[in-house]
């Protein structure tokens, strides 16, 4: 889940001020507008370049029911957004967002390798020498040289010295990343911590269960399982070890067979409610304390 720093000097600062003047609107609304043009570049323009988009996407993004043009020019005269060689940029983008860019690679990247650690381990305990080994094969799929650029950044006029394209750390396709890191990133960032690097084994050696198994979606159906979890509001792996076992020796090995047995435990529970109607008074019970709870 990306977020940004939001400052209480943003509701009376006089640039706040000054756009809602432009577009004739209220500073709460303003404030509003605003918070959905940093939130959508956390998204789609990272670098804080918007120059691509034009003035229609630009007050889409921020929920501008107006007229696009005359947004666009408020936020330039604002000085919410810099006219620069390259294109419009966000105003002082990399002051703070930038540093909450380069954070969430780092995490991304000390996953991987905690990933990539536990991989090599497993590889090591296979005797080279016997055809058959025990460990699932796994295809060696080479993961790109990820650069994270030092956090602590001085404040200056980024464009001028750094070229655009290496502000930004891209990451690297689903097809090239290491089986169990997008599970991994999954649980932390849906349950709420950091993953210790046990659960963390644990989670990618049951990726490789189920691929050993037959699944093309491992990591689909890990996080299937991690789901469950969540919704039960049992975030360990020691539930997690018991859904998946479950549907391991089911045969459940896709996204689509998990989602029809759900389908079939809820069309199950429906038909037990419609058999037992709520109405219906309890038979007689031979206990004679039954009555005492009545």
């Amino acid at each position: 889940m990306s977020w940004i720093e939001s400052h209480q000097e943003v509701g009376r600062h006089p640039k706040t001020k000054k756009l809602a003047r432009l577009l004739e609107v209220s500073v709460v609304t303003v404030v509003g507008h605003l918070h959905y043009l940093w939130w959508w570049a956390l998204d789609f323009a990272q670098d804080g370049y918007i120059g691509k988009y034009d003035e229609f996407d630009i007050a889409e993004a921020c929920l501008w029911v107006g007229d696009h043009q005359a947004f666009v020019e408020a936020l330039l005269q604002s000085g919410f957004v810099d006219q620069t060689e390259s294109g419009l940029l966000i105003h002082d983008w990399f002051e703070y967002a930038g540093r909450l860019i380069t954070q969430k690679e780092i995490k991304r990247e000390k996953t991987n390798e905690r990933v990539k650690r536990f991989r090599n381990k497993s590889a090591k305990t296979c005797n080279a020498d016997v055809t058959l080994c025990n460990a699932p094969t796994v295809p060696n799929l080479t993961v790109p040289d990820l650069t994270v650029h030092n956090p602590t950044v001085p404040k200056f006029n980024i464009i001028n010295i750094i070229p655009r394209e290496a502000e930004i750390v891209v990451s690297p396709p689903d097809s090239l990343r290491t089986l169990g890191t997008k599970a991994v990133e999954w649980a932390e960032t849906n349950w709420g911590r950091i993953i210790p690097k046990g659960d963390a084994d644990s989670i990618v050696a049951w990726c490789d269960e189920f691929l050993a198994k037959g699944s093309v979606e491992p990591d689909a159906v890990v996080i299937e399982g991690l789901k469950y979890c969540l919704e039960a509001d049992v975030r360990n792996v020691k539930y997690l070890r018991a859904v998946l076992t479950d549907w391991r020796d089911s045969g459940i090995l896709s996204v689509e067979k998990v989602k029809a047995r759900e389908a079939q435990h809820i069309s199950r529970k429906n038909h037990k409610r419609n058999k037992d109607p709520v109405g219906k008074l309890p038979l007689a019970s031979s206990n004679k304390y039954d009555a005492f709870y009545l």
